[in-house]
């Protein structure tokens, strides 16, 4: 009987979609230009910017040199830095 509430279950939460490649590439157009925008900027104890780069690059970076990101957290746990992703127009 279990089985059969969690089919029932399944199967209700179950959703179809229809949308057309005109409507994903609009998505897609939207998201880049919405992460286009945004910047990341890393600031020392002293408030001093040190870094300064588009969030897309970062992205980028992360999915490519994955160890480079790795590289730049530890670095960020070791010093007393502030990251901040800001939208910039």
């Amino acid at each position: 009987m279990n089985g059969e509430q969690n089919q029932e279950h399944h199967q209700d939460s179950e959703k179809e979609f229809e949308i057309s490649g005109k409507d994903v590439a609009q998505g897609f157009q939207s998201f880049f230009e919405g992460i286009n925008k945004r910047r990341i900027f890393v600031y020392s104890q002293s408030e001093e910017r040190l870094m300064e780069m588009p969030l897309l690059f970062a992205l980028i970076i992360g999915i490519f040199a994955p160890w480079l990101i790795l590289i730049g957290f530890l670095l960020f746990l070791l010093t007393n830095c502030a990251v901040s992703l800001r939208k910039v127009d």
